[in-house]
């Protein structure tokens, strides 16, 4: 081993705090539950423009009202309110993103949509802060962030499969909504394992390696990441939909 590594051995894993590994798996999953849509939007808003629910327009002001929002709801929760209590808050959030989607489930209009999808947008940032927000304190923030990642990906993965087989063609894209309610409920159970209270971070380690050009290329990367990959994302399912009507042989 050498003096380094030995050095941060003593220094322990988190630069504060020291969150137990069951605690640090449901600020994950917490975090996982508000970036689900990612994964989701082709079904569930590629459903509600299939059933005649909104237009090709409308379509993309409600997914990008509540991209905007989810950016927003983080931002909130991470620099603006303090990392205590984060049990009530995590609880607090799924609640109002369940309220959120069951909203949706039923909105009779294009307006009704949009809000409750930037409703959903903003308890689906903070939701994701609570992870964000432990990650930061881990002094191995790369491995953690790896885990985050594999761990939303797993989880949107298999909902899509479960509502893409079973809960939309039964239900429609109200069925659907349904369903990402319940699980958000269901997490209230892993809410309670959450540390209640985030140590503060020394104010060196708070921005102090953000303006590098290291972070800003990473930065930058995840905005072209997302800003591709969700806009063509969500408009795959209508579209093959669309194609496969268009390309059936006429009698």
């Amino acid at each position: 081993m050498t003096a380094s590594q030995a050095a941060q051995a003593e220094e322990g894993d988190w630069l504060v705090g020291n969150p137990t590994g069951s605690q640090l798996a449901s600020a994950l999953w917490i975090g996982s539950v508000g970036l689900l849509i990612l994964g989701l939007q082709p079904v569930l808003l590629g459903a509600l423009y299939t059933e005649g629910h909104v237009t090709g327009d409308e379509l993309a002001l409600v997914a990008t009202a509540e991209m905007i929002a989810i950016g927003i709801g983080s931002a909130i929760v991470a620099m603006l309110l303090p990392a205590r209590n984060m049990r009530w808050k995590s609880a607090a959030l799924l609640v109002l993103l369940a309220l959120a989607n069951f909203w949706t489930a039923y909105a009779g209009s294009p307006n009704g949509l949009i809000g409750a999808r930037i409703l959903a947008g903003v308890a689906e940032g903070g939701l994701v802060a609570v992870a964000t927000e432990l990650i930061a304190r881990s002094r191995r923030a790369e491995r953690i962030g790896g885990y985050f990642v594999t761990l939303q990906t797993l989880a949107q993965c298999a909902l899509a499969l479960i509502l893409a087989l079973y809960a939309v063609p039964a239900a429609g894209s109200a069925g659907g909504f349904i369903v990402l309610g319940i699980v958000c409920l269901l997490s209230l159970v892993v809410a309670w394992i959450v540390p209640d209270d985030y140590a503060d971070l020394p104010k060196e380690e708070q921005f102090g390696n953000v303006a590098t050009v290291p972070a800003i290329t990473a930065l930058l990367s995840i905005f072209c990441y997302f800003s591709s990959s969700a806009p063509s994302g969500l408009f795959w399912s209508p579209s093959a939909r669309s194609s496969a009507s268009t390309a059936a042989p006429s009698a």
